[in-house]
C-alpha cells in the first residue's frame, strides 16, 4: 500500500462548484461519472490546483481569476480547494493522523496556501508533498488529451520521462556544476598560463641583465675592497708616522730635562766662581789700591762682554744655518704638497666637469621621460580609457535598444497569437450570437477605458525599466569610483575571510572609513599597508581567522580585535600646533566612520598630523611630529623623509564621502523606481482581472448588432495582425542594423583595448625598460663621481691645504727669524770690535800694575775665565733648550696634522664600511693598481641595470608561485574531468537500469491488455542512449511493424496506459488522477482496462473521470456529478 492517499476533497467557489462540496475518498478505484458539461473534469482540475499547478491553461482557464465560480454577473468573492491526506505512516513531518492542504483564490487571481490552517508558501507546500513523491506535474496525472499527446510524444521526450524517474536530473545537476567549475578552472588556467608565459619571457630577458648586474656588483664589491685597503694602508702609514713623532717628542722631553739639569749645575758653578773672584778683588784692592782694582774690574767686564757678544754671533750663525736647513726641508715638503694639491685640483676639476655634464644629462633625461613620455603616455592611457568607457556606454545603450526591440517583437508576436485566437473565437461565435441588452455599449466603453489605462501603464513601466537600467549603470560607475576595494579580493587571505560569512568579521580598514577627497592621498599614504588590516569583533574571532588561514594555506593577515586594540595618547600635541591654519588636524579625526571604529583609526594613524605642504612641516620642526602633506610626502619623527612624485593610482584607498552620498541618492532613486514599477504592475493585474470579467459579460450580451460588430472586429483584428507583422519586419531589420553596429563597436572596443595595452606596455617599458636602465646607470655614475668628489674635497680641505698653509706660515716665520739673526750677528760684530779696542787699552794700563800683585791677578784672571766658560755653557744650555722646545713644538704640529689625516681617513673608511680589507695587498702602489684594474672593469661593463637583481628575484618568485598554481589548476581540471566521466558513467548506469525495468514492465502490461498486437520500447542509440530517444515499436501478430499513427484510438490508449503503469511498477505513486482516458475504448478493451485499473488500485489510489460502463463497473466508489439550472455542480457519492 502507498505511504499516503487522498482522504477527502472539499471545494467551494471553484469553477462550477459554488457551494461547499465534499468528496470522501478512499483507497481503491474512485470514479466520477455524469453527463457532459456537468463539471466532472472540474474535480480533476481542483486536485491539480490544490497540488500546486502554476499554469491556468492546464486548468482550462485563461487566468486564475477565471477559476472562480461565475454565472453571468454573479462571481464568487473567493474560492478554495481543501485536500486531506492520510498521515498514518508519518510520511509528513506532523504528529497528526491527517494533513490538510488548502489553496485559496481571490478575485484578483492571487492564491494562498495553508497547511493545517497555517499560511505557507507554494515552495513549502511542494516540499511537503514531495516527501510522499507527489508532484503537481507528475506522471501519475493524466488529463484530457494527454493520452494523444503521449502517443505523439517524440522519442527524445519519452527518453526524458524515463530520465526523470531515473533521477537523471541529479546527475545532470552535478554534471552542469562540474562543467561550470571546469569552465572556471579552464579560464583561470588559461590566465595563469598566459601570465606564466609572459613571466617566462620576461625572466629570459632579465637573465642577461641579472648576470651583468651580478658581475657589476661583484666587481664593485672588489673595487670597494681595494679602495678600503688603500685607505687602510694610508691610515697604517699615518699611524706609524704618528708613533715615530710620539717617540721623538718623548726624546725631546728627556733632552729638555737633561739641559735643565745642566743649567742648574752651571748656575751653581757661576755662583761659586763669582764669590771667589769677589774675594780676590778685595785682596787685590787691599794690596794694589782702588785704581788697580777698578782697572781689573773694567778689563774683566770688557772680556765678559766681548765673550758674550762672540757667543751671540756664534749662536746667531748657528741659528741661521739651522734655519737654512729647515727651509730646505720645508721647501721640499711644500713642493710635494703643492704638486699633490695641483693633482687633486685637476682631478676635482675633471670630476666637477663630468658631474655637471651628468647633471645636465640627467635633468634633460628626466624632463624628457617624466614630463614628456610618462605624462604623454599617462594622458594617452587615460584618454583611451575614457574612449573605451564611452564606447562601452554606447554599446550598452545600443544593447538596451536591441533588447527593447526584441522584447517589442515578442510582444507583437504574442499580440498576433492572441489576435489569431480571438479571430477564431469571433468567427465561431458570430453565427451563434445571442440577443443583446442595453448595457452592451457601456461594457464596451468600460473595456476600452480599462484597455487604454493598461496601455498607459505598460508605457509607464517601459519608461521606468529604462530609468532603472540607467540608474543601475550610474550606481555601478559610482561604486567603481568610490574605492578600488576589488583589489582586496585578489589578496588570498582577505578573500578567504570575507567569503567565510562570519558576521564577526567587520571588514578591512579601507572599507570602514570614508574620507574627503582633499585628504584622500594624505590619509592613504599615512595608513599605508595597514589599509588591508581586517577589523574583527573580538580576540576569539581573530584566533579563529588565523586558524582558518592556516588550514586553507591562504597566506597571512593582520587582524584588529575591537575588544583588545589599544590607542596611543594624542594629548601630547600642543593646541597651538592644531590651531595652525595649515595643519588640518590629526589623521584619525579626518576619517568619517562609526563611533565604535574610532579607536581602530586612532591605532592606525597614531599621532600623525595632516599638513598642507613641505613648508608647513618645516615650520613645525622636522622630526618633532609624524606629518603627512596633502601631496603624500611623509616626515617621520625619526627624521626620515619619504616623498616625491606619486602617480594617480587605482589601488586600495578609503571611500570618497561625496561618492558615498551620491551612491545613497542613486540607490534611493532605484528603490523609488522599483516601488513605482511594482505598484504599476499590481494595477495592471487588477485591470486584467476587470477586463476579463467584463469580456465574459460582453460575451453573454451580444445581439445582431453585436454580431455585426464582431464581423467588423474580425476585419479590424486581421488588419491589426498584418500591421503587427509589418512592424515585426521593421523591428527585425532594426535589430539586424543594431547587431551590425554592436559588432562594429565590439571591434572598436577591441582595437582601443589593444591600443591601451600597447600604451601601458610602453609605460612599463619606460618604468622598467631600457630608458630606466640608462637613467639608473647615469644616477650610479653621478653618485660615484659625487663620492669621489667628496673624498677629494675632504683630502684637500682637511689635509693638503691646511698643511700647505702651515708650511707657508712656518717658512715666513723662518725668513723673519733669519733676518733677525743676521742683523743681530752684524750688530754684535761691531760691538765686539769696539770692546776689543777698549780691552786692549785697559790691558796696556794693567801692565803698569804687574809685579807683586801678578799672582793674585793671574788667579783672578783664571777664575774669570772659568766664570765666562760657565756662563757661556749656561747660555749654550738655554739656547739648546729653546731649540729643543722649538723642535718639540714642530713635532706637536706634525702630530696634530697626522691626527687630522687619520681622522680624515677614518671618515673615508665610513664610505667602505663592511668592505673586506685585502691582506694580500701590502703597499699603496699595489692598492692603486687594483683600484685602476677594477675601475677599468666597471667602465668596460658600461651601463648596467642594477634593479634587474631585485626585479629578477621578484619575477622568479612570482613565476614559481604561478607555476605551482598552474600545476594545481591542471590537477584540479583533471579531477573535474574525472568527476564528469564518473557522473556520465553513473548517469548511464542509472538510466539503463530504469529503462530495462520500465521496458520489461511495458511489454508485460501491453501483452496483458492487448491481444491484436504487441509493443515494446526501443532505444534509438543503444551505445549512447542520451544521443537518441526512446521509441515505441508496435508489431501485429504476424510480426509486421506498425506505426503508432495507424493504431486505433483504443489501441493508442492501451499503449499509453501500459507505459504509465510500467512507470508505476518501477516508481509507485501514492495515487493516480485520470480524466476520461477510456473514452476511445471498445467494450472488450474497456473490460481489460477496467480490470487493470482495479488491479492497480489495490497498490495505489485511482481517481478518474469516466463514461465507460465496463470501467465504472470495477469502481470501489462512484461519485455522480450533475449540473443544476443555476449553473452549479452537485455531487453524490456511492460506495460499492
Amino acid at each position: 500500500m502507498p505511504v499516503t492517499y487522498l482522504k477527502q476533497l472539499q471545494m467551494r467557489g471553484f469553477k462550477s462548484f459554488n457551494r461547499k462540496t465534499i468528496f470522501d475518498l478512499s483507497n481503491g478505484l474512485n470514479i466520477c461519472i455524469g453527463p457532459n458539461g456537468s463539471g466532472k473534469s472540474n474535480v480533476i482540475d481542483s486536485l491539480c490546483f490544490v497540488l500546486g499547478r502554476m499554469s491556468s491553461k492546464d486548468l482550462r482557464a485563461d487566468n486564475f481569476a477565471e477559476l472562480l465560480f461565475r454565472r453571468k454577473t454573479n462571481v464568487a468573492s473567493e474560492g478554495e480547494v481543501v485536500l486531506t491526506l492520510d498521515n498514518g505512516a508519518k510520511v509528513f513531518p506532523y504528529d497528526t493522523k491527517e494533513v490538510e492542504l488548502k489553496r485559496k483564490i481571490k478575485k484578483s487571481g492571487q492564491t494562498q496556501y495553508k497547511i493545517n490552517d497555517k499560511n505557507v508558501t507554494r515552495q513549502q507546500a511542494l516540499e511537503l508533498l514531495s516527501k510522499a513523491k507527489i508532484f503537481p506535474d507528475g506522471h501519475n496525472i493524466i488529463l484530457q488529451g494527454d493520452i494523444a499527446r503521449f502517443v505523439d510524444m517524440k522519442p527524445i521526450h519519452k527518453r526524458q520521462v524515463i530520465e526523470e524517474i531515473a533521477g537523471i536530473g541529479f546527475y545532470e545537476d552535478r554534471k552542469n556544476k562540474a562543467l561550470q567549475e571546469l569552465a572556471k578552472v579552464d579560464e583561470r588556467l588559461k590566465e595563469v598560463d598566459i601570465i606564466l608565459s609572459e613571466k617566462g619571457s620576461y625572466m629570459k630577458n632579465l637573465e642577461k641583465e641579472k648576470a651583468d648586474a651580478e658581475k657589476y656588483r661583484d666587481v664593485e664589491k672588489q673595487l670597494k675592497s681595494a679602495q678600503a685597503t688603500e685607505v687602510s694602508i694610508r691610515k697604517n702609514y699615518a699611524l706609524a708616522k704618528k708613533e715615530k713623532v710620539d717617540d721623538d717628542i718623548s726624546s725631546k722631553n728627556n733632552e729638555l730635562e737633561n739641559l735643565k739639569l745642566d743649567i742648574q749645575i752651571s748656575k751653581q758653578k757661576i755662583s761659586d766662581l763669582t764669590k771667589s773672584i769677589d774675594k780676590l778683588e778685595k785682596q787685590i784692592e787691599e794690596k794694589g789700591g782702588p785704581e788697580l782694582s777698578q782697572l781689573q774690574k773694567d778689563m774683566e767686564e770688557l772680556r765678559i762682554e766681548s765673550e758674550k757678544s762672540r757667543n751671540v754671533i756664534a749662536s746667531s750663525l748657528n741659528e741661521i744655518d739651522r734655519i737654512e736647513v729647515r727651509k730646505v726641508d720645508l721647501d721640499k715638503n711644500l713642493g710635494n704638497i703643492q704638486q699633490k694639491i695641483s693633482e687633486k685640483q685637476n682631478e676635482r676639476n675633471e670630476l666637477e666637469k663630468r658631474e655637471k655634464e651628468l647633471s645636465k644629462k640627467l635633468t634633460s633625461f628626466k624632463r624628457k621621460v617624466e614630463e614628456t613620455d610618462l605624462k604623454t603616455l599617462e594622458d594617452q592611457a587615460s584618454a583611451l580609457e575614457g574612449n573605451i568607457e564611452t564606447l562601452a556606454k554606447e554599446r550598452q545603450k545600443l544593447n538596451e535598444q536591441r533588447h527593447e526591440m526584441l522584447a517589442e517583437i515578442k510582444i507583437l508576436e504574442s499580440q498576433i497569437q492572441t489576435i489569431n485566437e480571438r479571430l477564431t473565437d469571433f468567427t465561431k461565435s458570430v453565427t451563434s450570437q445571442k440577443t443583446g441588452k442595453i448595457s452592451y455599449d457601456d461594457i464596451v466603453k468600460e473595456i476600452n477605458k480599462l484597455a487604454n489605462e493598461d496601455s498607459k501603464l505598460a508605457l509607464q513601466i517601459g519608461n521606468l525599466r529604462k530609468e532603472l537600467i540607467k540608474k543601475e549603470s550610474e550606481a555601478g560607475s559610482i561604486r567603481i569610483k568610490s574605492g578600488a576595494h576589488e583589489v582586496l579580493l585578489q589578496d588570498k587571505a582577505i578573500g578567504l575571510l570575507k567569503r567565510s560569512g562570519n558576521k564577526n568579521i567587520l571588514g578591512t580598514v579601507a572599507e570602514l572609513g570614508q574620507v574627503d577627497p582633499e585628504y584622500s592621498v594624505a590619509l592613504k599614504v599615512a595608513a599605508g599597508a595597514r589599509l588591508k588590516n581586517i577589523v574583527v569583533e573580538n580576540t576569539t574571532t581573530a584566533i579563529k581567522c588565523l586558524q582558518d588561514l592556516k588550514n586553507a594555506r591562504a597566506g597571512i593577515a593582520t587582524l584588529l580585535p575591537l575588544d583588545k586594540i589599544k590607542t596611543p595618547d594624542t594629548s601630547s600635541i600642543p593646541k597651538t600646533v592644531l590651531s595652525n591654519k595649515d595643519v588640518f588636524g590629526l589623521a584619525s579625526e579626518l576619517i568619517n566612520c562609526q563611533s565604535k571604529y574610532k579607536k581602530i583609526f586612532q591605532y592606525i594613524f597614531g599621532n600623525t598630523l595632516i599638513v598642507k605642504d613641505v613648508n608647513t612641516a618645516k615650520s613645525l620642526g622636522i622630526s618633532t611630529y609624524r606629518m603627512v602633506t596633502l601631496d603624500g610626502d611623509v616626515f617621520d619623527k625619526s627624521g626620515a623623509i619619504t616623498g616625491g612624485y606619486r602617480p594617480k593610482s587605482s589601488g586600495l584607498e578609503f571611500e570618497d564621502t561625496r561618492a558615498q552620498g551620491a551612491l545613497v541618492k542613486v540607490e534611493s532613486d532605484l528603490e523609488a523606481i522599483k516601488s513605482e514599477m511594482e505598484s504599476s504592475e499590481r494595477r495592471r493585474l487588477e485591470l486584467d482581472s476587470q477586463v476579463t470579467m467584463l469580456r465574459a459579460q460582453k460575451a453573454d450580451l451580444g445581439d445582431e448588432r453585436g454580431a455585426k460588430d464582431k464581423i467588423n472586429k474580425i476585419n479590424d483584428l486581421q488588419s491589426e495582425s498584418k500591421e503587427n507583422e509589418h512592424k515585426i519586419k521593421l523591428l527585425n531589420s532594426s535589430v539586424a542594423r543594431l547587431e551590425k553596429e554592436l559588432n562594429s563597436l565590439d571591434e572598436a572596443l577591441e582595437e582601443k583595448a589593444e591600443e591601451k595595452n600597447s600604451v601601458r606596455a610602453r609605460l612599463r617599458e619606460l618604468q622598467f625598460g631600457e630608458q630606466s636602465k640608462e637613467l639608473s646607470s647615469l644616477n650610479d655614475e653621478k653618485n660615484q663621481i659625487d663620492s669621489q668628489l667628496a673624498a677629494i674635497i675632504a683630502t684637500l680641505e682637511n689635509g693638503l691645504l691646511p698643511e700647505q698653509e702651515n708650511i707657508t706660515k712656518v717658512l715666513s716665520g723662518l725668513d723673519k727669524e733669519k733676518k733677525t739673526f743676521e742683523k743681530q750677528a752684524k750688530d754684535t760684530e761691531i760691538s765686539v770690535g769696539k770692546l776689543d779696542k777698549k780691552l786692549e787699552a785697559r790691558e796696556k794700563e794693567s801692565e803698569k800694575f804687574h809685579g807683586a800683585l801678578r799672582k793674585l791677578t793671574d788667579t783672578k784672571t783664571k777664575l774669570s775665565s772659568e766664570l765666562r766658560e760657565a756662563e757661556n755653557n749656561g747660555h749654550k744650555f738655554e739656547f739648546q733648550i729653546g731649540s729643543v722646545e722649538k723642535d718639540k713644538h714642530q713635532l706637536s704640529i706634525n702630530k696634530a696634522e697626522i691626527s687630522a689625516q687619520i681622522t680624515t681617513l677614518d671618515e673615508e673608511m665610513e664610505d667602505y664600511k663592511g668592505a673586506e680589507i685585502l691582506s694580500e695587498i701590502k703597499n699603496l702602489e699595489e692598492a692603486k693598481k687594483e683600484i685602476r684594474t677594477y675601475s677599468a672593469s666597471l667602465t668596460r661593463l658600461g651601463n648596467v641595470n642594477m634593479r634587474a637583481l631585485e626585479i629578477f628575484e621578484s619575477v622568479e618568485k612570482e613565476y614559481e608561485e604561478l607555476a605551482t598554481k598552474s600545476s594545481k589548476l591542471a590537477e584540479e581540471k583533471n579531477q573535474v574531468l574525472g568527476m564528469i566521466d564518473d557522473v556520465e558513467k553513473r548517469k548511464k548506469e542509472s538510466f539503463m537500469k530504469t529503462y530495462d525495468e520500465v521496458a520489461k514492465n511495458f511489454e508485460q502490461l501491453h501483452a496483458k491488455i492487448a491481444d491484436k498486437n504487441y509493443a515494446m520500447l526501443e532505444l534509438e542509440n543503444k551505445e549512447n542512449p542520451f544521443e537518441g530517444g526512446v521509441s515505441v515499436n508496435v508489431k501485429d501478430l504476424k510480426g509486421k511493424r506498425m506505426s503508432l499513427a495507424s493504431l486505433s484510438g483504443g489501441e493508442k490508449v492501451l499503449v499509453a496506459l501500459s507505459f504509465i503503469f510500467a512507470i508505476q511498477d518501477f516508481e509507485p505513486a501514492p495515487f493516480y488522477l485520470l480524466d476520461e482516458i477510456d473514452a476511445a475504448l471498445d467494450k472488450v478493451n474497456s473490460e481489460k482496462v477496467g480490470k487493470l485499473l482495479k488491479e492497480y488500485s489495490k497498490r495505489a489510489q485511482v481517481i478518474m473521470i469516466s463514461h465507460n460502463d465496463n470501467v465504472i463497473s470495477e469502481a470501489d466508489n462512484i461519485y455522480g456529478i450533475s449540473m443544476a439550472k443555476t449553473g452549479e455542480s452537485n455531487a453524490v457519492g456511492l460506495k460499492i
